[in-house]
């Protein structure tokens, strides 16, 4: 392909070393024509890219990683969150419930002075047809 569009082409490969290890490569082949477009010669150029596909797996691997606590914590932060919706609800259904007992509470207790009004007036003796008309 380099010969047809009179270019460079580089690729990665890996191979075993003497001590059965393995090993990256990155290959650039440079096609050198002469003034016809004769293909003159091919220089090729190879580098030992070991280590930078080490950090890269390393790299990946961390970000593996990293993706999974930041899931983790995204998903602690969502049940926070309903727990405290779930907790304010609760509030304010408590809040209502007070102010309903509240409402109950005052016609009971003007209801209890009137009794015991009542219970006062024939305690003294002044109880009346008419003052019994106008308490109930």
């Amino acid at each position: 392909m380099c010969l047809k569009l009179h270019s460079s082409v580089a690729y990665e490969s890996s191979d075993i070393d003497r001590n059965g290890k393995i090993i990256w490569l990155q290959t650039t082949l440079t096609p050198i024509f002469d003034s016809q477009g004769g293909l003159k010669k091919i220089v090729i150029i190879e580098s030992d890219i070991t280590r930078l596909k080490q950090v890269e797996a390393r790299l990946s691997e961390l970000n593996w990683h990293l993706e999974r606590k930041i899931e983790e914590e995204v998903q602690k932060n969502r049940q926070k969150d309903l727990l405290l919706a779930q907790q304010s609800r609760l509030a304010a259904m408590g809040e209502m419930i007070s102010n309903i007992a509240h409402q109950w509470r005052q016609p009971l207790n003007a209801i209890g002075i009137i009794v015991q009004n009542i219970e006062d007036t024939y305690v003294y003796g002044e109880m009346t047809p008419e003052y019994i008309g106008k308490k109930v």
